[in-house]
């Protein structure tokens, strides 16, 4: 073998090396742009969620039966009231 060789082969290695490292790093790149991506899907599915879940409790505050502070009149009138609301919902 001569020097001329060797040098050669040392180009090579480095080379190939280099490569190999490289391919590493885009590995890392792109299970981290994969990874950043779900956190955002499932930080916008939290909050839609909880606007559902706001929403929903908003509701069952107009469907709340009258409570027993009403006289007779009024807690009719709110029964009445109720039972309209059931049959035909706000539209949101």
């Amino acid at each position: 073998m001569t020097s001329e060789s060797l040098q050669r082969q040392q180009q090579i290695l480095s080379r190939m090396l280099e490569a190999e490292k490289a391919e590493q790093e885009r590995e890392m790149e792109q299970s981290r742009s994969s990874e950043s991506a779900r956190q955002q899907a499932s930080d916008a599915y939290k909050a839609k969620l909880e606007k559902t879940l706001q929403a929903k409790k908003q509701v069952q505050g107009v469907y709340k039966p009258a409570g027993p502070d009403l006289n007779a009149f009024y807690r009719e009138r709110n029964l009445r009231y109720q039972t309209k609301l059931r049959q035909n919902p706000p539209k949101s």
